[in-house]
């Protein structure tokens, strides 16, 4: 799913606060997805995901410009197991920062 949960929603917080306090760093967001399903709707998915990580950041009050996204589909799962707590693990958004040190 793309929908942003309460929990995430504190988070996303942070990393917004972060963003503010330091205006020249850039945020890059990789959706991913578990490896169940189609490949393609899986793309769409982790797309979409992504997205709705940076949209929700812009109504935080971070520029949109300064976040990009890709979307990694199932390519890069953190677990190869078939089971929940894999697929929940490989059902993410990561974050990389650019800028914020230095």
């Amino acid at each position: 799913s793309d929908v942003i949960t309460t929990e995430h929603a504190r988070q996303l917080d942070r990393i917004a606060q972060v963003m503010i306090e330091s205006p020249t760093t850039q945020l890059h967001v990789v959706g991913n997805t578990d490896q169940h399903g189609e490949e393609t709707r899986n793309y769409v998915v982790s797309q979409r995901r992504a997205e709705a990580v940076a949209e929700f950041l812009a109504t935080r009050g971070v520029d949109r410009s300064r976040v990009t996204t890709q979307p990694a589909g199932e390519s890069n799962p953190l677990s190869t197991q078939t089971d929940a707590v894999a697929d929940a693990m490989n059902r993410r958004t990561e974050y990389v920062f650019y800028g914020l040190i230095g």
